[in-house]
């Protein structure tokens, strides 16, 4: 087994990188702009991915090969193939990158299908990458590592990781030349248009009709709280997906920011939220329940904050899921070592206050992350509790797929770690539209009407962001 070929820059500045790969096709870029210890200390980008798997109409493809198995089956399998020398680098230096779509739940229970999907984007999307960059921000400095994993000849496996190694330092030094030449080129790229009017499929009283039906189930008896959406979209106008996602990380900072290039566009995210975090075995997921906006003044924003930690409604939300993660652990977990460390603790973003807890567990054997992932997804915060039954309900009332909203995204280390933020305030761009989906929990106490409020309240500054992505 080859150690991997390793090149050290003396800087740990992201953006350079990006800008010199960004037009790769399968450019996938994963960083922390909201400098927060324990979420910030890395940043992975992978290039050039050398296979990928899909999911399409609940049938997984590894390089366009339908797989027999199930997509979380053969998904697992794909993973398994290689076998990767531990180094400390940092938590991921090669594996899989992409996203799993909310509809890929319906591969693991038995739920309603929408007939008629109207975004031609894959249920999954990962490319799998022995060329990733990994920007350590504590040591300042950054890591081109080259495993050649798709050679499978030790020997061959070897000159493969230098070659392309050599690739990718090629492109680098191209665009270092391009930027003395042109140095307008690596700023912030605006274009003379801006995107087109921002729809979206609820208007208020259609939203309160949804919030109202899922009270309906709940005084009913059938649920005690699920999660609904309006979608928003735009014509892009010409607008660059890279340029937009540029203009994002400097003005929505974020704990799981992301840039992914998948078929036909890319996902542009500003997560805030944790799904699934596997280290040597040791899970992590961080619901987020609760949620009011930030304060025009400091005393204002104090005032918000401590009336979100004060709110009942909020707090009862929040331990509803993490009631669920805590089953959702047990599945796969040691017995006894599921615990909760951090409960409804208030954390602060760009736009919004949130309420978030933590739920911890040892894997047990027998079982692999992508187990772990299976059993958690999609994440209770974005479903509500009961599970599945508030998944039919949401199927129902929304009327239409969620496709990358609500699922996650992330890396699935060669080695067995994990990463995977829940796919929420993020941009999916597609041919010449951007689609932005926001919601909330509906429970028993919402009132439809401030439920309504909240979604935008959640949408407003991203949808600023497009408005003003040019100005």
């Amino acid at each position: 087994m080859n150690l991997p070929v390793v090149h050290t820059f003396e800087t740990d500045e992201v953006l350079p990188f990006w800008q010199a790969f960004s037009e790769n096709p399968g450019t996938t870029l994963l960083e922390s702009t909201l400098k927060v210890a324990g979420y910030s200390d890395y940043s992975f980008m992978g290039v050039a991915p050398f296979g990928t798997f899909s999911v399409r109409d609940g049938v997984g493809y590894w390089n366009e090969t339908p797989c027999v198995e199930s997509p979380f089956k053969a998904l697992k399998q794909c993973l398994g193939q290689f076998t990767f020398v531990h180094t400390n680098l940092g938590p991921f230096y090669g594996g899989a990158m992409g996203y799993l779509g909310y509809e890929l739940a319906q591969s693991l229970e038995d739920l309603p299908i929408h007939p008629h999907p109207d975004v031609d984007v894959p249920m999954a999307y990962l490319g799998f990458y022995d060329l990733v960059f990994v920007f350590n921000h504590i040591t300042k400095k950054t890591h081109l590592v080259s495993s050649g994993l798709s050679v499978a000849h030790p020997e061959g496996c070897s000159i493969h990781a230098r070659e392309r190694l050599a690739w990718a330092l090629s492109v680098l030094e191209k665009h270092a030349n391009e930027h003395v030449k042109h140095p307008q080129n690596d700023t912030v790229a605006k274009t003379p248009d801006s995107c087109g009017p921002i729809i979206s499929t609820e208007d208020r009283d259609s939203y309160i009709a949804m919030v109202e039906k899922i009270q309906e189930h709940i005084r009913a008896g059938d649920i005690f709280q699920a999660c609904v959406s309006q979608r928003l979209q735009a014509s892009l106008n010409r607008i660059r997906p890279q340029n937009l996602y540029e203009q994002m990380r400097l003005t929505h900072q974020a704990p799981f920011s992301g840039y992914l290039s998948i078929p036909g566009g890319a996902l542009i995210a500003a997560s805030p939220e944790r799904l699934l975090q596997s280290v040597a075995g040791h899970l992590r997921t961080e619901p987020i329940k609760g949620t009011i906006r930030r304060g025009k003044t400091a005393e204002e924003d104090q005032q918000l904050a401590q009336q979100l930690s004060a709110c009942p409604k909020n707090r009862a939300e929040n331990i509803m899921i993490v009631d669920l993660m805590r089953n959702d652990f047990s599945k796969v977990c040691l017995p006894s070592s599921v615990v909760v460390p951090e409960l409804c603790q208030l954390s602060s973003f760009t736009t919004v206050h949130h309420l978030i807890s933590v739920v911890e567990g040892e894997l047990a054997p027998g079982y692999s992350t992508v187990d772990a992932l299976a059993a958690c997804f999609p994440g209770g915060s974005v479903t509500g509790a009961p599970k599945i039954r508030a998944m039919e309900l949401i199927t129902e009332v929304e009327k239409r797929p969620r496709n990358t909203y609500c699922g996650c995204f992330g890396y699935i280390g060669f080695d067995g770690n994990m990463d995977m933020a829940m796919t929420i305030r993020t941009f999916l761009c597609m041919q010449d539209t951007v689609y932005l989906h926001v919601g909330g929990a509906v429970t028993l106490d919402s009132d439809p009407a401030s439920e309504y409020e909240e979604s935008c309240v959640k949408g407003l500054g991203l949808k600023k962001l497009l408005s003003g992505a040019t100005s």
